[in-house]
């Protein structure tokens, strides 16, 4: 399943340029009104993961890793970097791969 997530004020410029095409088209001069709903998930728990405590979450959070999907799909140079890890911490690649179980 692909889902989309834009920020609300592109859903309202997108229902605006749609609105217009239908009016083109419509030619009665009535307004067609469109809606679009905007689902927001919350993240996934990433402490769930051995080795991922609070600090290397909110780390991996900031960078846009919010999900074991997001997560899984990461490289593990990315995610070394995003999570601010020293050589001598987790390694990545463990985390990748148990995030990839959870996804």
């Amino acid at each position: 399943m692909l889902e989309l997530v834009l920020p609300k004020n592109y859903i309202k410029v997108l229902a605006g340029v749609v609105g217009m095409i239908f009016e083109q088209f419509n030619g009665s001069g009535r307004h067609v009104v469109v809606e679009a709903k905007v689902t927001e998930t919350a993240p996934d728990d990433l402490t769930v993961i051995n080795g991922i405590g609070p600090t290397f979450a909110k780390r991996l959070q900031e960078a846009g890793i919010d999900s074991f999907q997001k997560l899984a799909a990461a490289s593990p140079a990315f995610v070394k970097e995003a999570a601010k890890l020293a050589d001598w911490q987790a390694d990545p690649a463990d985390w990748i791969e148990e995030a990839k179980t959870l996804a």
